[in-house]
């Protein structure tokens, strides 16, 4: 351990880490709104969702970690694919719900 970036307790580290789930809070936010609009329903938009947070993820470890996220998370691979269900869930019903509000007052 004479490396310092290999240490889990890193100030670089854990700044990109913040970036990492910043992106990873906003990807959640946009999918579950595109899911919502489309007009994805039950397990559609979970497989949706769960396409769309694989792909980021496989993204943020090509882009971001270098192929290497035991480098920047304790978990390493599983803290990275783990989604931010919550938020996608929260603006999935959301839109979906705007939705049907903006198809019943336009009777389209």
């Amino acid at each position: 351990m004479d490396d310092p970036s290999s240490q889990l307790i890193y100030a670089p580290n854990i700044l990109h880490n913040s970036s990492i789930d910043t992106t990873k809070f906003l990807v959640s936010c946009v999918v579950g709104a595109a899911a919502g609009i489309l007009g994805l329903e039950h397990w559609q938009g979970f497989v949706f969702f769960a396409a769309s947070s694989l792909g980021t993820s496989l993204l943020i470890a090509g882009l971001k970690c270098g192929g290497k996220p035991e480098k920047y998370m304790k978990g390493g691979w599983a803290e990275l694919v783990m989604p931010d269900t919550a938020s996608f869930v929260l603006i999935w019903t959301l839109f979906c719900e705007l939705n049907t509000v903006f198809m019943l007052i336009f009777d389209t």
